[in-house]
């Protein structure tokens, strides 16, 4: 009897040191998540094709730790297969219009050194450049005349991309991802999420967790269409989900920052289009100044809560930079006031 009590004790003894080991994690856990909540939160939000990764980007330049060479090599093939696909759209573009082009069969990539031969020539196509010109009807990538001109260096495997090059490339954000940020001193968490029709449902659950909302918007897009809906008006699919989002309970708290973006492609659209021919309502001067400001208050107009509007062009990072050194101080102040963090 007394060797089985001792086989007892001796079964049961490691048990309240587990059950301490438990408690003392799960205290570490809380306030690991205390410190957590404390940290102030950014959410970056804006439909697709808005410019909300080339910001980011900007942020882990800028602030970060810069881009890894993994990454690097990612972008520098992804590169190659926006060239592809883009030369088969404006082909495409042309055969629509009835445009006299040679088409050359391009192989995949890597391109070979005749793939470069027939891509140079295309430059020289009028109906190739008249292509160009209408291509962001077709949603054509952004900025392809840059992809072009960097071709025949994207193609080389031992290429590491710049980070101009690493802005000027559009590689869709398909799920979530978190950056942490020391600024000052200061901690920062960035949410970046898909911005496609299909994946705004993963938004909701950060709503009660963020302190500032940035939604981007491409203002070059005010006669574009949806690549997922060809009926709607990207623009308009902006202003509606910007209300949608700026009128949310949940985030009656956030601050609300809106950047009119791509400011550097709306100059160049504005030459052979007219704002007036899409919305109808807007009675200014085509030019840039008069179209941000119409744009910020059309946006403005859809909330009744506070709204920082600047006009940006995420590609060009001393002007990018400024920017966000204003709007992430004013997020780190109020937490530090908020918070004592």
């Amino acid at each position: 009897m007394g060797s089985h009590n001792q086989l007892i004790v001796g079964v049961l003894s490691p048990f309240p040191r587990k059950s301490m080991d438990i408690d003392l994690q799960l205290e570490k856990d809380r306030k690991e998540y205390r410190i957590f909540q404390r940290k102030p939160k950014l959410l970056v939000l804006g439909s697709g094709d808005s410019g909300k990764t080339t910001l980011l980007r900007q942020m882990q330049l800028h602030y970060g730790k810069g881009i890894d060479r993994a990454q690097k090599q990612e972008y520098r093939v992804k590169s190659l297969q926006l060239v592809y696909e883009g030369i088969g759209l404006l082909v495409q573009i042309c055969q629509h219009y009835n445009w006299p082009l040679q088409a050359p069969q391009l192989s995949p990539p890597p391109f070979s050194q005749n793939d470069l031969l027939h891509i140079h020539s295309l430059r020289k196509s009028q109906s190739f450049l008249a292509a160009l010109d209408v291509g962001y009807k077709f949603n054509l990538v952004s900025n392809f005349d840059y992809l072009l001109d960097r071709v025949e260096h994207f193609n080389h495997p031992n290429y590491e991309m710049t980070d101009q090059d690493m802005l000027m490339i559009r590689v869709p954000t398909s799920g979530i991802t978190m950056y942490e940020f020391v600024i000052d001193r200061q901690p920062l968490i960035v949410y970046d999420v898909g911005g496609q029709r299909g994946l705004r449902k993963q938004w909701v659950p950060f709503f009660d967790h963020v302190n500032c909302i940035l939604f981007v918007t491409d203002l070059s897009s005010f006669d574009q269409r949806l690549e997922e809906d060809r009926k709607t008006n990207r623009l308009v699919d902006a202003i509606e989900l910007f209300q949608k989002v700026s009128n949310n309970p949940l985030l009656r708290h956030c601050n609300m920052i809106l950047f009119l973006n791509k400011i550097d492609l709306l100059h160049k659209r504005l030459k052979i289009a007219r704002v007036q021919d899409t919305f109808t309502r807007f009675k200014g001067k085509n030019e840039a100044g008069d179209v941000c400001n119409y744009f910020g208050a059309l946006f403005k107009q859809q909330t009744e809560r506070r709204t920082i509007v600047h006009p940006t062009c995420c590609v060009d990072t001393k002007a990018t930079r400024l920017i966000l050194n204003s709007v992430i101080q004013s997020i780190i102040e109020r937490s530090v006031e908020e918070f004592g963090f």
